[in-house]
């Protein structure tokens, strides 16, 4: 991820072709942003962006839980919750990668 600040109240995020962007205002979940540059008007420093990378099989964050209930992964990833009497086969590219329990 780059960020540039090129004005005090400004910053800018470039999310690169195979990543997306966790967008937060105030730490709240607000929007999965897209691979492309966003600039947001920031004078107090409430914005963050997470770059989080699209070739990871698992996406790994503190407010995972926020982020999954916000329901704006959709059609971007696959959330499973397995009971404790079931488990799951994870394919990638035709190929066995993990058995989650």
């Amino acid at each position: 991820m780059a960020m540039k600040t090129k004005c005090l109240f400004r910053k800018e995020y470039k999310i690169g072709v195979r990543e997306y962007g966790l967008h937060f205002v105030e730490d709240e979940f607000k929007e999965v942003l897209k691979p492309g540059k966003y600039t947001f008007f920031d004078p107090f420093g409430k914005h963050r962006v997470d770059v989080v990378s699209q070739l990871l099989p698992w996406l790994s964050h503190p407010k995972l839980e926020e982020i999954i209930f916000s329901g704006k992964l959709k059609g971007l990833a696959e959330v499973v919750d397995l009971q404790d009497d079931q488990r799951g086969l994870v394919w990638i590219d035709g190929r066995f990668h993990v058995l989650l329990e």
